[in-house]
C-alpha cells in the first residue's frame, strides 16, 4: 500500500501543479481582455487583435488539456478543434466563427480600420470572457457538479 501511495503521489502532485498552472494562465489571459477593453488611444482593430489572440490562448489551453486524453489527437485549427470537442466548444467555435471571419477580412490590425468597430471588440471580449469562465469551470469539474 505504501508503495503505490509513493508512485501514486508525485503524479497527483503534477496533475494538481498542472492544474494550478493552467488556472493561472487563464487568470492571465482574462486579464489581458480586460486591459484590452480599458485601452484608451488603441483603435478599435488593435483591441479587437489582442482579444482575438488571448482567445487563441484559451481555446489552446483547453484543447491541449483535451488532446491529454484522447488517443488521437485533435486537429490543429483551433476551432476545428473546438467543434471537435463537443459541448461547450463546439458552441464557443460556432459563436467565434464570425469574429474568426471579421479578423481574416479586415485589414492589418495595425492600420485603422472601419471594418472593427467598438461594439465588435466588446462582443468577442464578452463572449470570450464567458468562455473562460466555462473552461475554468470544466477544469475545476464544476459543470459536472452542478449537473449532478
Amino acid at each position: 500500500m505504501t508503495s503505490t501511495m509513493t508512485v501514486a503521489a508525485p503524479a497527483a502532485l503534477r496533475e494538481i501543479r498542472d492544474l494550478n498552472a493552467d488556472l493561472d494562465r487563464l487568470e492571465a489571459f482574462e486579464a489581458e481582455i480586460h486591459a484590452s477593453l480599458d485601452e484608451a488611444g488603441v483603435s478599435a482593430a488593435e483591441r479587437f487583435e489582442r482579444v482575438h489572440r488571448a482567445a487563441l490562448k484559451i481555446a489552446g489551453l483547453a484543447i491541449r488539456r483535451a488532446n491529454t486524453q484522447r488517443k488521437r489527437k485533435l486537429p490543429l485549427n483551433v476551432w476545428v478543434a473546438l467543434e471537435r470537442m463537443g459541448g461547450m466548444h463546439r458552441a464557443r467555435a460556432r459563436e467565434a466563427a464570425r469574429f474568426v471571419e471579421l479578423r481574416r477580412s479586415a485589414e492589418h490590425y495595425w492600420e485603422h480600420t472601419s471594418r472593427i468597430s467598438e461594439q465588435d471588440v466588446q462582443e468577442h471580449a464578452e463572449q470570450t470572457l464567458a468562455y473562460v469562465h466555462s473552461v475554468k469551470e470544466e477544469l475545476l469539474g464544476l459543470e459536472a457538479l452542478a449537473a449532478a
